[in-house]
């Protein structure tokens, strides 16, 4: 997965990736591995996953307490990018 943002907008709540080929196991959700990603800001620990069901990335960080939180809007500017990669049981 390759995302580079131009024009983040306003949008509100959580960041998603929406729409992929396949629904995830309704077993356990699946981690994603990001391979590099610049022009954010995150507390502590930055990571994804896949939802059990879902076709949908969610983003999170995770501070050094362990208190997690998801990503936001307010984490991103115009020229965020997100390199990643994931698998997941279907």
């Amino acid at each position: 997965i390759y995302i580079i943002l131009t024009s983040k907008g306003s949008s509100t709540g959580s960041v998603t990736f929406d729409t992929l080929p396949f629904t995830n196991a309704a077993t356990y959700p699946s981690a994603v591995t990001f391979g590099r990603f610049e022009n954010m800001t995150y507390t502590g620990q930055f990571n994804g996953r896949v939802g059990a069901s879902s076709t949908s990335i969610e983003l999170f960080q995770t501070t050094e307490a362990g208190v997690l939180s998801g990503i936001t809007d307010a984490n991103f500017t115009n020229t965020t990018l997100c390199i990643a990669s994931v698998s997941y049981a279907i």
